[in-house]
């Protein structure tokens, strides 16, 4: 499981990190939003990766799919692709994560 290598609250403050980057960029009355629903995915998203049943791994897999809908909403009015943003974001933490637990075997 990830939360081996990446507790949640530092999964969750690196996502934060490139998240302000991201809302810097739109406009300010979609910024809290956006930050907001960023934090829920960051969150769903190392739900998913821990999940220790089917049933956990589709209820967050249903969240996530929710909160894309709302970033994908938010991406058209701003003409901005936030949610690749966002699972970009995701996947760079995550590859940090798996190099953190690589070395933590050797």
């Amino acid at each position: 499981m990830i939360q081996d290598a990446i507790t949640k609250q530092d999964f969750v403050a690196a996502v934060e990190v490139e998240v302000k980057k991201l809302a810097d960029s739109v406009k300010e009355e979609y910024a809290g939003t956006i930050q907001l629903l960023s934090a829920q995915f960051a969150e769903q998203y190392f739900k998913y990766l821990n999940g220790t049943t089917q049933s956990d791994k589709e209820r967050a897999e249903l969240n996530i799919r929710h909160i894309k809908a709302s970033l994908t909403h938010i991406s058209a009015a701003v003409n901005l692709d936030v949610t690749d943003r966002i699972i970009s974001v995701c996947e760079a933490i995550l590859t940090i994560a798996i190099s953190a637990a690589i070395r933590a075997i050797i």
